[in-house]
């Protein structure tokens, strides 16, 4: 709740200060939100995924389960890293592939670089959150990579109900 509490006081000063009124702050403070928002949450799910771990490995190959705040760090951290690692894969992509927007058109060729490069960056991705994951819990690369793939699991799985229940009422 420190998390709401937060971005109501930040709110309340940007609007006495009117600075409200300038467009890009209030998407800037948007984007703020929702990583704020989507770090705490990620922070639950990578405790769920270390909870699901624990119970599949059994009491021998345990892993202590991360503080809450440690939980947010990790999830913050591998946020930004896939983020310029995607950033980085997306230009390279792009100085390599230059001409596919000219040969078949911009509109057509557009979604599917985009998808392409997810694609690539998918699997790094998931390397990157398993590094992140041995680096800042005491377990080997192995155990991170599990419990990445517990924590995927359940963000896909909760993820894919949330988008089944939108297709149900649309």
């Amino acid at each position: 709740m420190q998390v709401f509490r937060c971005a109501t006081l930040v709110r309340n000063i940007l609007q006495k200060e009117k600075l409200m009124a300038n467009p890009i702050v209030p998407l800037v403070f948007g984007l703020f939100m929702a990583v704020v928002i989507g770090t705490y949450i990620g922070g639950i799910l990578l405790r769920a995924g270390v909870s699901l771990f624990n119970k599949m490995a059994g009491e021998s190959a345990a892993v202590l389960e991360p503080s809450k705040d440690r939980a947010m760090a990790i999830v913050f951290l591998t946020f930004v890293t896939n983020s310029i690692v995607g950033f980085i894969i997306g230009f390279l992509y792009g100085i390599a592939f230059p001409a596919i927007p000219a040969v078949v058109g911009a509109k057509a060729a557009g979604p599917n670089i985009n998808m392409t490069v997810q694609f690539i960056s998918l699997p790094v991705g998931f390397l990157v959150t398993a590094g992140i994951i041995a680096f800042l819990l005491p377990v080997n690369f192995g155990k991170s990579i599990l419990i990445a793939l517990c924590y995927y699991l359940i963000t896909l799985s909760i993820v894919g109900m949330i988008a089944g229940l939108c297709m149900l009422v649309l």
